[in-house]
């Protein structure tokens, strides 16, 4: 299958909320594939998705641990949240750490205070 199939593909699971289809993807071989993966989960936002993303925090490539970031940022929710300021402590690049900071004052100001004591 080339690139363009697989994004298509991505986009389609996208569209169904096909978050497990999405997940078997975070592993592919090439990072595009894997960011758009991530981007798309981010988009969907169910629990199959924060789980998966949370396990992308920890990835060795910086690039994708950033979509990750940033994924988790658009999903705004008080779960995303815990685990990036859980990630802030551990996290040893400072690219990566005020991307999460900056991640965690967005979702904040989306966060329901009762949805965060979930």
């Amino acid at each position: 299958m080339i690139f363009g199939d697989k994004t298509a593909q991505i986009e389609r699971y996208a569209q169904k909320n096909k978050s497990v289809k999405l997940v078997a993807m975070l592993n592919d071989r090439k990072k595009d594939v894997r960011i758009k993966a991530i981007k798309a989960l981010a988009s969907i936002g169910d629990d199959t998705a924060v789980n998966n993303l949370i396990i992308m925090l920890h990835d060795p490539d910086k690039e994708i641990r950033m979509a990750t970031i940033e994924g988790m940022a658009e999903m705004g929710n008080g779960v995303t949240k815990t685990h990036l300021q859980d990630y802030i402590e551990k996290e040893k690049d400072e690219e990566l750490v005020a991307a999460a900071k900056h991640a965690i004052f967005n979702i904040s100001k989306q966060v329901d205070p009762e949805e965060e004591m979930i």
